[in-house]
Formats: structure tokens, C-alpha cells, sequence
């Protein structure tokens, strides 16, 4: 297994940025006495705990594959990112089975890959309509309080996430809007703000930042229209585009336009407003291989926007 000593790295990082030992030691998924243990030199460093440790101080992981070549962590960290966007991308057949293919390592001491599946599994299991919301909302919390042991989503700004505890909250916020309860979308909506506020105080790259950040924005764009707060909403989705513009990462961008499109025909504008970000939705979708994607997409043009020869 792949182990490096870096003792004083962790330590510096770790007062850099202001984790006491026993929070450090939950985002490595090991207790306080076997994290100080580290900081003394008495054991090494596991390659995830690095992986961790480069996430917190907002570095991309991607420098470090090279030293990881033809070693099952580098194998896992690919799963890692093709199931993350398998999951953006709602292709959930594809989900199973990169989840199925990390479940073949021993995860038993990697607390990042463990709480990905984690989360992947409630993903999926809401989407066929095995849990309810609450039980999905639950379960969001027992792996967010892997590396979090005790959560306050009042305190959402001011903690440091990795991406995987951001996915979680953004998924937490999702389900919550969905039983069309205002104080749920209120609460929900809070929870983003303080996500992006979070993001935009943290110590972000410039790849980290063109991963999250249109996620953040359509998320919050979903949410204010749901609370019909159209103007807002368009705002959202527009700051998102531009995102995926900036960094040329055109994941969301149909469900962006999708959005923005919903936007403008809320806002009373006419369809020649609309309806070139619906037909752009749509195609992306389909150049981007997204075909159920793409398919609901002129569903909704058909049935919310009432377009008959779309």
C-alpha cells in the first residue's frame, strides 16, 4: 500500500487551517490518538488521508496521479470522479456500476471512498423510489457525520468541506425542496447561500472551483424557482452559465438552460426569449450523449411551455 511520511506537512496544513487535532482526525476517518500518532512520526500517512488533507486547503489532487500509476489508489480516485459525474449527469445505470467497482477494493480504511458510496447508494435509492425524503434526508446526515460528527447546517459557512461533504449538503437542500413546504425551501435555501459563501471564503483552485460552482448555482436556481422567485432564480442561472463559460465546463449546461429558459417563460417573456435556450438545452443534451437527459427536456417544452412543434 502506498505511504508517504510527511508528519510536518500535515501538522503546518492543519493549524493553517485552524482544526483542532480531534477535527482533523474525523476528516481522516481514524480517532484523536491515532491521528496525533502522525504529527509525532509514529505512523505514515495514507494516500486518501493526503488526498483529504490537499482537499481542505483547496489544491487539486490531480498533480498526484502520476505517483499513483498501475496502484489501486489511483484506480479508486478515477472511479471517484466517473462516478461523480455519472451522478451530475443522472445516469444512474452507469452510477451502479462505478459504485459496484469501487465496492471491489478494500475501502475498510478509506473513509472518502466509503462515504462517496455512501451517498451514491441514497442517489439511487431515491431515484427509484426505495426511501422516502426523510429517510434519504437521515441518511445524508449519517455520512455526512462520517467526517463531520457533529453537524449544525447553521454553521455551514463557516466550516471546511470536502467536495464530498459539499455534494451531501447540496443533496440534503435538494430533497428538502421537494415536499413543496415553504419553511423546508427557506431552510434549504439557506443552506446553499451559506454553501456559496462557504466556497467563495475557502481555499478554492481554479478546477475545484469550475466543478462546484455551476452545481451551486443551478442548485439555487431550482430551489427559487420552486419558491417562485422568478428574477432571482434567472439571476442564478445566468451567474452559472457564466461559470461554465469562464472555465469551459459545460457539464449543467443544458439543465442551466433548461432553467433559464423556465425562467424567462415564468417572467412573462415571449417565446422568442425563451425558446432558443430550451432548443440549446436539448441539444447539448444529445451532442453530450445525455439521451434521457435530452428526452426530458423536450418533454417539459411540450408540457410546461405548452410547445406543440418543438
Amino acid at each position: 500500500m502506498l505511504k508517504t511520511n510527511l508528519t510536518e506537512t500535515i501538522k503546518e496544513a492543519r493549524i493553517k487551517l485552524n482544526l483542532t487535532q480531534m477535527q482533523m482526525a474525523e476528516k481522516f476517518g481514524i480517532d484523536e490518538k491515532t491521528y496525533r500518532s502522525l504529527e509525532q512520526g509514529k505512523s505514515s500517512v495514507e494516500m486518501g488521508q493526503l488526498l483529504t488533507l490537499l482537499e481542505l486547503q483547496g489544491l487539486s489532487a490531480d498533480y498526484l496521479w502520476t505517483i499513483l500509476l498501475k496502484s489501486d489508489d489511483y484506480k479508486i480516485q478515477r472511479l471517484h470522479i466517473d462516478l461523480k459525474r455519472h451522478i451530475s449527469n443522472e445516469s444512474y445505470a452507469k452510477v451502479k456500476k462505478s459504485i459496484e467497482s469501487l465496492e471491489l477494493f478494500d475501502l475498510s480504511r478509506k473513509i472518502m471512498s466509503r462515504q462517496l458510496v455512501a451517498y451514491a447508494k441514497i442517489v439511487l435509492a431515491v431515484e427509484a423510489g426505495e426511501i422516502n425524503n426523510k429517510t434519504a434526508i437521515s441518511q445524508l446526515k449519517d455520512a455526512l457525520q462520517m467526517t463531520i460528527s457533529s453537524f449544525d447546517e447553521t454553521k455551514i459557512s463557516s466550516y471546511k468541506l470536502t467536495h464530498n461533504e459539499v455534494l451531501i449538503v447540496i443533496e440534503i437542500s435538494r430533497i428538502s425542496t421537494k415536499s413543496n413546504d415553504m419553511n423546508d425551501m427557506n431552510r434549504s435555501l439557506k443552506m446553499l447561500e451559506a454553501l456559496i459563501k462557504n466556497r467563495d471564503s475557502s481555499l478554492i483552485d481554479e478546477i475545484e472551483r469550475a466543478r462546484l460552482y455551476p452545481t451551486l448555482y443551478l442548485s439555487l436556481s431550482i430551489i427559487l424557482t420552486k419558491m417562485g422567485k422568478h428574477d432571482e432564480a434567472l439571476t442564478a442561472c445566468q451567474t452559472a452559465l457564466k461559470i461554465c463559460r469562464k472555465y469551459q465546463n459545460f457539464i449543467h449546461s443544458p439543465q442551466i438552460q433548461h432553467y433559464l429558459a423556465y425562467s424567462h417563460f415564468m417572467l412573462g417573456e415571449e417565446e422568442r426569449i425563451y425558446r432558443p435556450h430550451l432548443e440549446r438545452a436539448y441539444h447539448c443534451a444529445y451532442a453530450m450523449g445525455l439521451y434521457d437527459l435530452g428526452e426530458k427536456i423536450k418533454k417539459s417544452a411540450e408540457e410546461d411551455f405548452s410547445i406543440n412543434n418543438f
